[in-house]
């Protein structure tokens, strides 16, 4: 979903609510310019966060429910 970081980041918990542990997440239609601070959001909750893929200015960023 196209989403801007801030709301993302703020969803963050939920997110990870629903997520077992282990289980792998895809946060796809992020802005590249904004993937740092999603990334970092997700870091606190998540392991491995990384961008996975990027194209036309989108980016996907990966991790894994720790």
């Amino acid at each position: 979903a196209n989403i801007l970081a801030a709301p993302l980041v703020n969803l963050a918990p939920t997110i990870a609510s629903l997520v077992k542990s282990g289980g792998e997440i895809g946060l796809s239609g992020v802005l590249a310019t904004q993937k740092d601070n999603v990334v970092k959001g997700y870091s606190e909750l998540f392991e491995d966060v990384k961008v996975a893929g990027e194209d036309g200015g989108w980016v996907l960023i990966t991790g894994r429910r720790r």
